[in-house]
């Protein structure tokens, strides 16, 4: 479904993008992993035809350098930083980007999968950062595409947020969709993930099946609980603390999420692995 052959990309002499290879098979979810500055963001620019590079890019058979147009017509694009006039509503921006993909979209469909339909008529500039994210996601879910390119969809998410957007990208997933997030925390999708392709000062470092990359690592998260009353959790190791707060030790991220959300009223912060302490193990292992 994709292939990236030897593809460099350099600003002002600096490459970003040093030889990077790889394909990837039709239905698969792939985790792009790597620090801030690894050349994440570039090569899925590159990707969808936004910046120029040397080698070659097919999508779906089609070379992204000749064919951009036809390849951005199956591929569901989330920017890093995604900007949006803070003058419209979240209909009128659906509305927009609904016309430029040439689809037709019910509102409820498209806004309920993440919460949104009640903020349909909020202006862009009064949404929280992680409501613009969520409105991001369903931009780039319009018109129902083969292929999703995810540059950080998690950012500024709280953990509830997270979680719909995570159990969104598994029904996609089930549903055939070929799936690339990118990101710099490995946010609960390693053990959900097919492949992960590690990325570092714009090479790519380790491509290998999640359950090759699980051998190596073991993963510890911590969820941290401001609320009153008893957590309940299947797995994991529960510490209360004297200022009230309540750590949740687990390997299971998604599923402690699952089991907590929805049943503790309080705030929730999740503590996850330092991706650069990760790559230093993977690096010593290969």
């Amino acid at each position: 479904m994709i292939e990236v052959r030897r593809v460099s990309k350099s600003f002002k002499g600096v490459k970003a993008l040093n030889d990077v290879s790889f394909t990837i098979d039709r239905g698969e979810f792939v985790l792009l992993l790597g620090p801030n500055g690894s050349g994440k963001t570039t090569l899925l620019r590159c990707m969808v035809g936004l910046l120029s590079f040397q080698g070659e890019i097919l999508i779906d058979g089609m070379d992204v350098r000749g064919e951009s147009r036809r390849v951005r017509r199956i591929v569901g694009y989330l920017p890093q930083n995604l900007s949006l006039y803070n003058d419209m509503t979240c209909y009128q921006v659906l509305d927009f980007f609904s016309n430029l993909r040439g689809v037709d979209i019910v509102l409820e469909d498209v806004l309920e999968p993440l919460g949104l339909m009640d903020k349909a008529d909020t202006k862009i500039g009064e949404l929280s950062g992680g409501m613009r994210q969520k409105l991001g996601l369903t931009i780039a879910l319009l018109g129902d595409p083969e292929i999703l390119l995810l540059d950080e969809p998690f950012n500024n998410m709280d953990a509830e947020g997270r979680a719909e957007a995570i159990k969104l990208l598994l029904n996609l997933r089930e549903r055939g969709k070929t799936i690339i997030v990118s990101t710099h925390t490995i946010s609960g999708l390693l053990p959900i993930s097919d492949r992960i392709i590690i990325m570092e000062g714009g090479k790519v470092i380790s491509h290998s099946t999640s359950r090759e990359l699980l051998k190596i690592l073991n993963l510890s998260y911590k969820v941290h609980i401001l609320a009153n009353g008893s957590i309940n959790v299947s797995e994991g190791i529960v510490t209360r603390h004297p200022t009230g707060w309540i750590t949740v030790s687990t390997n299971n991220l998604l599923k402690t999420l699952d089991e907590i959300i929805g049943s503790v009223d309080g705030r929730i912060i999740v503590e996850e692995p330092d991706v650069d302490e990760l790559i230093m193990r993977i690096k010593r292992e290969i």
